[in-house]
């Protein structure tokens, strides 16, 4: 029942989506499941913020945590930072850069200059051109 319910919620923009996920106990709904019925359906034209945001929740609950860090990121939640920490995603930087610097110039500088073998100094400046032209 729990599953039917936040697919439902999750394809109907109308619904709080982003609320349930957060709110409902994880006994109601398997995260996995839902993934697999909405993936299908999310376009990037076609989702709102909220719905990152619940879908960016699920990958945590799911342990796919890269695929979140790309949805906080990309919304620009300032929680991006401690969850890079949190679960080791420096390698996972290498895509965002321009959206860490746009959240926060001086810790996405610093995290940039700490993990500089990751991601060189010239990827960065070319991410940086590209995003900002």
């Amino acid at each position: 029942m729990g599953k039917l319910a936040l697919v439902a919620l999750a394809l109907n923009p109308a619904y709080r989506f982003l609320s349930a996920v957060k709110s409902w106990l994880r006994s109601v709904y398997y995260a996995l499941t839902i993934l697999s019925e909405i993936e299908p359906q999310l376009r990037a034209s076609l989702m709102t913020d909220n719905l990152k945001e619940a879908v960016a929740e699920l990958y945590v609950r799911t342990g796919q945590n890269e695929k979140a860090f790309s949805f906080f990121a990309d919304l620009l939640k300032s929680k991006v930072f401690d969850f890079i920490e949190r679960h080791s995603l420096h390698a996972a930087v290498c895509e965002k850069v321009v959206q860490l610097m746009m959240l926060d110039t001086k810790r996405a500088t610093s995290l940039l200059i700490q993990q500089r073998e990751l991601i060189t100094p010239s990827d960065v400046v070319s991410q940086l051109l590209k995003g900002w032209r």
